[in-house]
């Protein structure tokens, strides 16, 4: 499991006390299409594009469609569908960028991850 650096005392004499930090999902909701807003433990709300895995077999593959995407859950700390499917909170975590307030989500970059290339079967 990943773990990600807090900074929790910036006036520290050491430069700042650091703690380790395992993000978990508090809060998410649908944005439009397979978008999401995701908000952590840490407060941060971040937009991710999940399209990518509704490319991928398996558990995934019924998220294709839209109506089903959209009946995601947090539970164990991600988000999770009934069928089982689950994206780790980790690496929703690694996808995202924090939310600019000046701009509307919906103008959200879509995620370009090699993790998703799959050979055609």
């Amino acid at each position: 499991m990943q773990r990600y650096a807090l900074e929790l005392d910036k006036t520290s004499a050491l430069g700042g006390v650091m703690e380790e930090f395992t993000p978990h999902v508090v809060n998410a909701k649908y944005i439009k299409d397979y978008v999401v807003e995701i908000t952590f433990n840490d407060g941060q709300k971040k937009i991710v594009d999940l399209e990518a895995y509704t490319k991928r077999k398996g558990v995934f593959s019924v998220l294709k469609s839209k109506a089903y995407f959209k009946n995601f859950f947090v539970d164990l700390n991600t988000i999770c569908w009934p069928n089982g499917a689950d994206v780790a909170p980790e690496r929703l975590y690694e996808l995202v960028s924090v939310v600019d307030k000046c701009v509307p989500a919906l103008n959200a970059p879509k995620t370009n991850d090699s993790f998703f290339q799959q050979e055609e079967a």
